[in-house]
């Protein structure tokens, strides 16, 4: 249960994490890997393992594609790339696109996007409107990250 928004300059995401029994937590679905930033939505664990193996190879979390129905995908954003995501093996799907939107709150945020607001603005509005993103919006400034090579996650509340 997510929403991920991309605007070209800012990635965001809600902060929603809901257990299998329905219990809902925070959590951060961000990362700064290098210049790129990494997002997950879907099944957490997937998630996690994703990210593992995206930021080391060596440590490729399924040898074929996992059973069970738990889907998840790994974004990655890169200033004036084409977003990539990554589900249960190394073969990316490009999305060349100037604005991107993912997860359940993905079409909502998406319209937002459209009607001109930023990726921050789009997954508050996704939040708002949809009961299975929430707890919160935290982004990373693409520009910041390009500049100075690194950039903090941080909470957005406006």
């Amino acid at each position: 249960m997510t929403v991920i928004a991309y605007d070209g300059l800012y990635v965001a995401t809600d902060r929603l994490i809901v257990g299998e029994s329905g219990m809902r937590g925070v959590t951060r679905k961000l990362v700064v890997h290098g210049n790129q930033v990494l997002a997950t939505a879907g099944a957490a664990d997937h998630g996690e393992a994703l990210c593992t193996w995206f930021k080391d190879p060596s440590k490729m979390p399924f040898p074929t594609a996992p059973s069970g129905g738990k889907d998840a995908y790994l974004y990655v954003f890169e200033r004036d790339r084409p977003v990539l995501c990554f589900q249960t093996w190394p073969m990316p799907i490009s999305f060349p696109m100037l604005q991107f939107s993912a997860g359940s709150g993905g079409e909502i945020a998406r319209t937002a996007l459209h009607l001109g607001r930023d990726a921050r603005e789009a997954a508050k509005v996704a939040c708002e409107l949809n009961c299975y993103c929430g707890m919160g919006v935290e982004y990373i400034d693409l520009s910041e990250l390009e500049t100075v090579g690194k950039a903090t996650v941080r909470p957005y509340a406006s």
